[in-house]
């Protein structure tokens, strides 16, 4: 009787798991905690930030009238429809008031939606326990958290996107219609087209363009990140992840940043676009290389079990109470970033008379005609505050901004500045005279952990 070989095992994919089918009773309760994580982060104080230059954008855009010579098809924020009509048919038939937490719920949603797709999509790649790892980053991380908060389109087509990413091939249709709709909600997500494609070439192929990009894409994210224990940590990560060949993987986090790169140099695209882009994908790398670092050092530490674990998680701690610093900060202190324009609109109400008030910004225009006049653009509404009129300063035909406060101080009751754009007007000698016409009534203080946004309400001295 001849003896057989037996067959050589077949390799097995991290974790067993290359298809949803791999997750465990355990597992699956992890990712609902992770959710649930995500759902309270998102929720947290969403009705008390101030409007953003960018939430503005979106208001101004789902309060135009539809048609018209200064209609919303005639207008620059069309480019982004799906999210504008889609809001503008909720504010209509489902919002029950135009708040900023109503209108912000929205995209809260999305954003939490997110979380579960983007731990399905690197369970794919990487398995569970990377993927769990890489949703819980993702779930605490202050930029995503930020997005979320915010009615800016671009929150709701990384969703569109990363849902995208978990259709089968099957259908040309199904595969295409995601991508479309992520595209529909910001033309910049464009790049998570490319990035698909790119996720898709040979291994051989992703192994020379993967180092490339992501090369290209490491220094754009430790220059611009301002939160990012995840960048660093990246930079030093990125040899031993391409050496595994996930090369998948880096794709996903460096195509986006890249892409936005470019149109930042060539088109003046904000760079913050990349980063939330690529936020999804280096998660994902941040959490192969904690997982991986976690059973090097458990297999080759010597040592008692206790002092091997506690090698083992400590560096996946030490990330994790960064960013969890970082997002308490985000919520509390920096006041999810935005600047405290709903303080300045309740000092300019409150000085309103029967003679109306005329307020002067910079940065602070859109939200501050979102706050007293928020039915501008709707035609067949009236404003709560008809008194109201906010000039932008810098936009005052055939006048700069210097010259518009030397010239006609006395057109202005109020100047809403941030400290910055203060200063700066304080350099100049002839903008610093005109200044004086004005007494300062409040600052406002509102730190950043980079940068500052606090707010200077100066109100015209009359006496002078």
């Amino acid at each position: 009787m001849v003896a057989t070989e037996d067959p050589a095992p077949k390799p097995t994919p991290p974790d067993g798991a290359a298809s949803p089918a791999g997750w465990t009773r355990g597992q699956r309760a992890l990712l609902l905690l992770i959710t649930a994580v995500a759902i309270a982060l998102r929720l947290f104080r969403i009705e008390q930030w101030s409007w953003s230059g960018a939430e503005a954008a979106t208001f101004r855009a789902i309060t135009l009238p539809l048609d018209g010579e200064h209609g919303y098809f005639a207008d620059g924020a069309s480019q982004s429809p799906l999210v504008h009509l889609a809001q503008r048919a909720l504010l209509e038939h489902v919002l029950p008031g135009v708040g900023e937490g109503w209108l912000r719920l929205p995209f809260a949603f999305c954003g939490v939606l997110a979380v579960p797709a983007l731990a399905v999509l690197l369970a794919r790649m990487v398995g569970p326990s990377a993927a769990l790892l890489g949703a819980a980053l993702f779930a605490l991380h202050p930029t995503h958290i930020a997005a979320s908060q915010s009615m800016a389109p671009l929150s709701c087509g990384l969703t569109a996107a990363l849902l995208a990413g978990l259709v089968p091939l099957r259908s040309r249709a199904l595969t295409v219609l995601p991508f479309v709709v992520a595209i529909g909600c910001d033309p910049t997500l464009l790049w998570t087209v490319v990035t698909a494609l790119a996720c898709r070439l040979s291994e051989a192929t992703r192994s020379r363009v993967a180092p490339i990009l992501l090369a290209i894409a490491a220094p754009v994210w430790l220059w611009y990140s301002p939160h990012f224990g995840l960048a660093m940590v990246l930079g030093a990560a990125a040899g031993f992840v391409v050496a595994r060949h996930e090369t998948r993987l880096v794709l996903f986090a460096a195509v986006p940043t890249v892409g936005l790169a470019l149109g930042h140099l060539l088109f003046g695209w904000p760079l913050g676009d990349g980063l939330l882009l690529a936020l999804p994908g280096m998660t994902g790398l941040l959490a192969l290389v904690l997982v991986q670092t976690y059973r090097a050092v458990h297999a080759h530490v010597a040592g008692s079990m206790r002092l091997r674990a506690t090698a083992a998680t400590l560096p996946a701690a030490l990330v994790f109470v960064w960013i969890t610093v970082d997002a308490f900060l985000h919520l509390t202190a920096y006041q999810g970033q935005r600047a405290p324009w709903r303080t300045a609109r309740d000092s300019v109400l409150a000085s309103l008379g029967a003679r109306g008030v005329v307020v002067g910004a910079i940065d602070g225009h859109g939200p501050l005609m979102c706050y007293l006049r928020p039915n501008h653009w709707h035609q067949e509404r009236p404003d709560p505050h008809p008194g109201c009129r906010v000039i932008a300063l810098a936009e005052e035909p055939g006048a700069g901004l210097e010259a518009f406060l030397r010239e006609r101080p006395e057109a202005v009751h109020w100047l809403v500045l941030r400290a910055d754009e203060l200063a700066k007007l304080q350099q100049d000698a002839k903008a610093a005279a005109a200044l004086r016409a004005f007494t300062f009534v409040r600052v406002v203080q509102a730190p950043r952990a980079h940068g500052d946004d606090t707010l200077c309400l100066l109100r015209l001295d009359r006496k002078q």
